[in-house]
């Protein structure tokens, strides 16, 4: 009989990471295209949106309405806006 362990389960996303996740959000919506990448702080440190969405990507915790809404408002085109 072969022994398999299942993997640890993700810890949840701590309140700071989230609520950084969803400055990142917001600052997507504001970002203007040709202009750099923005930026938000994390631990005190600028950290690229980019760099925000990459560090919650294994997370599988819900989302609080306003970041999904935020969330839904970006994927849906121009005219369904």
């Amino acid at each position: 009989m072969s022994s398999q362990t299942s993997p640890s389960p993700k810890p949840p996303i701590s309140p700071e990471l989230a609520e950084t996740f969803f400055e990142a959000v917001r600052e997507y919506v504001r970002w203007t295209f040709g202009n750099p990448e923005p930026t938000v702080n994390f631990h005190q440190n600028a950290m690229p949106i980019g760099t925000v969405c990459r560090h919650v990507e294994d997370f599988t915790d819900p989302l609080p309405d306003e970041v999904f809404n935020a969330l839904c408002f970006l994927v849906m085109g121009p005219t369904e806006r």
